[in-house]
């Protein structure tokens, strides 16, 4: 899993999202307090629990209170929770992916501030769909997901075959 987000140094700062806003919004604190309440349980890769870890060291608590926790790793890591399962699993990411695997690649920066550039896209001709609920609630998290488009420029499109 984290091979699959995380950076190859370890790093997964370019998910790190803030909780306020351009123009000023912040996030709800309400709407947070109510999602986390949705949720059943918690899995996470090897540097996440890791980050966790070093929360909790540094006096800011377990972030995932009482909620069973899945690590999903081959590393040997301590385990330091009642409510905590270490699995050795490997995850099939192309499960997750459509049948037609042909895409466009470019390069551009990132859509969210600070909009880091030099990032290689790859996208996906055949989407992969998502319910308008699934968009709704993903919008009331990250208010400022997306950048506007920018101009190609001398950006070459390049097509999978």
């Amino acid at each position: 899993m984290d091979g699959f987000i995380a950076r190859t140094d370890g790093t997964v700062d370019w998910m790190e999202t803030s909780d306020e806003f351009a123009a000023g919004e912040t996030m709800d604190p309400e709407f947070v307090e109510a999602f986390l309440k949705t949720i059943d349980c918690y899995v996470m890769g090897s540097r996440t629990y890791e980050t966790a870890l070093n929360f909790e060291a540094k006096g800011f608590g377990w972030s995932y209170g009482d909620k069973p926790t899945f690590v999903l790793t081959s590393r040997d890591l301590p385990k330091t929770k009642e409510k905590e399962e270490l699995k050795d699993v490997e995850i099939d990411v192309g499960g997750l992916l459509p049948e037609d695997r042909h895409y466009y690649s470019f390069s551009g920066s990132l859509t969210t501030p600070p909009c880091t550039e030099n990032v290689r896209w790859f996208v996906l001709k055949q989407a992969v769909t998502v319910s308008p609920t699934e968009v709704e609630r993903f919008s009331r998290i990250y208010r400022n997901d997306a950048r506007p488009t920018q101009p190609l420029h001398d950006r070459v499109v390049l097509e999978s075959r």
